[in-house]
C-alpha cells in the first residue's frame, strides 16, 4: 500500500501542466485572431475610402460638380488614413479619358490603391 503514496500528487501536477499549456495556446490563438481582425478592419476601411473617393471623382468629372474629396488625413473608426487622389487626362487607344487614381495609407504602412478611367 505504501507504493501508491504521492501518486495523486503526480497526477495533479500533470493535470495542472496540461491545463497551463492549453490555456497558453488558447490565449495565443485569441490574440492572433484579434490582430487579424484589426488588419481586416483596416483593409476594409481603406477599400471603402478608396471606393468613396473614386465615386466622388467620377461624379465630379461626369456632372461637373466640385470635387468634395478630402485629401490628406481622414479619420475613420478611430484610425487615421492618408488619402492621395490624382486626376490626369490621358488617351486610351485614341480616346480621351480621365484617369482617376486614389491611394489610401494607414499609419501602420498598409496601403490600398485603385484607379479607374472616365470618359470625357
Amino acid at each position: 500500500m505504501k507504493t501508491h503514496r504521492g501518486f495523486l500528487m503526480v497526477w495533479a501536477l500533470a493535470g495542472i501542466t496540461v491545463i497551463l499549456i492549453l490555456a497558453g495556446s488558447v490565449a495565443l490563438t485569441l490574440s492572433q485572431a484579434m490582430r487579424r481582425e484589426v488588419r481586416m478592419e483596416i483593409a476594409t476601411d481603406e477599400a471603402l475610402i478608396v471606393q468613396e473617393a473614386l465615386e466622388q471623382g467620377k461624379a465630379a468629372v461626369r456632372f461637373g460638380t466640385p470635387l468634395s474629396i478630402s485629401k490628406g488625413d481622414v479619420v475613420r473608426n478611430g484610425r487615421t488614413y492618408r488619402v492621395d487622389f490624382h486626376q490626369e487626362e490621358t488617351a486610351v487607344e485614341g480616346a480621351a479619358v480621365i484617369r482617376l487614381s486614389c491611394e489610401v495609407t494607414h499609419e501602420s504602412g498598409e496601403t490600398y490603391r485603385a484607379e479607374t478611367l472616365v470618359d470625357r
